[in-house]
């Protein structure tokens, strides 16, 4: 049979997915004001990448899978590691770190 119509409903519902997504980031967005809390680590893998990839956005950072991947890492499997590279400015390396409960851009 015709693939089309199977590959825009699954379109449709990838972007209805999406809306809901970016309302539930939209409402909570004020929670990262001052860093990202890591107690978000028990929200759902689909929102928590969301709602990073918001954060991250919030500071200038291009978001990309490999970096999303890293910084997840931070919140779900902590162990003390060091934090992770996200960019660069003027100055210096951009990395998030984990300070205190919560995810933060420094550089």
């Amino acid at each position: 049979g015709d693939p089309v119509p199977g590959l825009a409903l699954a379109a449709s519902r990838a972007a209805m997915n999406e809306e809901v997504l970016d309302e539930v980031v939209d409402k909570q967005r004020r929670q990262w004001a001052d860093g990202f809390p890591v107690a978000l680590a028990s929200e759902p893998y689909a929102l928590r990448r969301h709602m990073l990839a918001d954060f991250l956005r919030g500071h200038g950072v291009r978001v990309n899978s490999k970096k999303l991947e890293a910084i997840d890492r931070l919140l779900t499997h902590w162990h003390g590691q060091g934090g992770v590279a996200v960019g660069k400015t003027a100055t210096g390396r951009l990395e998030v770190v984990r300070v205190s409960g919560k995810l933060r851009v420094t550089g």
